[in-house]
């Protein structure tokens, strides 16, 4: 749960997105007999730009999209989507995607950051667990 709740706020810094809206797409697996290894599973999907805090404004729609606000000019807000016109007329539209998490996972080397810390997250709760089983097992 620690290298979970690691993972989502390094990701969160990388693409700009927030953690509520990344946690929807991340998922966790923990370890049981037969999978003795647990896991975080990336959706290998780019959000559209309306989950990184995108706002219209009068040059066109301003977002956290990797890290620091960018206006993308001539784009617009309807419903949950953000738009821009392919070209000069009204139709067709496109929808404009940020940061992809998955990619941001490899391409900053979150995914071995988040592994270093928990193997050395799990030792120290290991080490806990068998202090806390001795001291029942001498009483």
């Amino acid at each position: 749960a620690r290298t979970y709740t690691f993972a989502v706020r390094k990701l969160t810094k990388a693409t700009g997105i927030k953690q509520k809206e990344l946690r929807q797409l991340i998922s966790k697996h923990k370890a049981s007999i037969r999978f003795q290894e647990a896991s975080i599973l990336v959706r290998h999907k780019a959000p559209n730009l309306i989950r990184f805090n995108a706002r219209e404004n009068k040059k066109g729609v301003s977002a956290t999209s990797w890290g620091p606000g960018k206006t993308y000019e001539g784009a617009f807000i309807q419903g949950r989507t953000v738009f821009a016109r392919k070209g000069q007329a009204r139709l067709p539209l496109k929808s404009l995607y940020g940061a992809m998490p998955s990619r941001e996972l490899l391409r900053q080397n979150i995914d071995k950051e988040s592994a270093t810390f928990g193997i050395k997250q799990f030792k120290i709760e290991f080490y806990r667990a068998v202090e806390y089983q001795l001291s029942r097992a001498l009483k």
